[in-house]
């Protein structure tokens, strides 16, 4: 928690209850399986990664055992928007304007026009425009993938990469392939052709958690 609050969040924003350590030998000595199963989507667990747990603040119009059934994804980013995120309670799509100030970019790198694709997921043709729209995905590794949505910052003398854990209502985003260029399976458990969730909706997620993996101690 110490490092978060580091990065600028509030002890209040925690919830100990949903701290969590995936790395790989607590994976094992847990005997967990790879993938799991939440309101009929399948996700990967995060292995290599801890955990730090959020107060949740679901829609007031949503049952908790409606709730209990949002898919589970992640989001990568980088440690100086979390706090940003976290304040304002959801992702926000590129373009759209921040309620506590300023507007969100397309970070470099990104695709920033409409563009003419088969979805491999679904198969049809469609129009593809990433503006407008937020990003995720059931697998830490596409998010993880080289250093288009996570980038490694150093904190305390140490080198770490974070994600976002997030609840997904179901049906209402889309699924398609992966955008970063992969040559091969980035998952092993999960194809390319369904590994990118998105959806223009904003209100339909909640973040979870802080997911943290330190890389290095130098």
């Amino acid at each position: 928690h110490s490092l978060l609050i580091h990065a600028g969040l509030r002890v209040e924003d925690f919830d100990t209850a949903g701290d969590h350590c995936f790395c790989s030998s607590c994976h094992r000595r847990r005997g967990d399986l790879p993938c799991y199963l939440r309101g009929g989507a399948r996700y990967i667990l995060p292995v290599g990664f801890a955990r730090i747990g959020l107060k949740v603040h679901k829609p007031a119009r949503v049952q908790q055992d409606a709730f209990d059934q949002w898919h589970v994804c992640f989001h990568g980013t980088i440690d100086a928007k979390i706090p940003k995120i976290i304040a304002v309670g959801h992702l926000l799509a590129p373009e759209s304007s921040n309620p506590i100030g300023g507007k969100v970019g397309v970070r470099s790198g990104h695709i920033d026009k409409t563009t003419m694709r088969i979805n491999e997921y679904t198969g049809r043709y469609e129009e593809f425009d990433p503006r407008m729209k937020i990003f995720f995905s059931p697998t830490i590794a596409y998010c993880n993938y080289g250093d288009v949505y996570m980038k490694s910052a150093r904190l305390n003398g140490k080198w770490y990469r974070f994600a976002l854990q997030l609840r997904v209502q179901p049906g209402t985003y889309s699924i398609g392939q992966e955008t970063v260029g992969a040559r091969s399976q980035i998952d092993p458990y999960m194809s390319n052709s369904e590994i990118e969730w998105y959806t223009s909706e904003l209100h339909t997620h909640v973040v979870t958690g802080v997911l943290i993996q330190k890389i290095s101690d130098m």
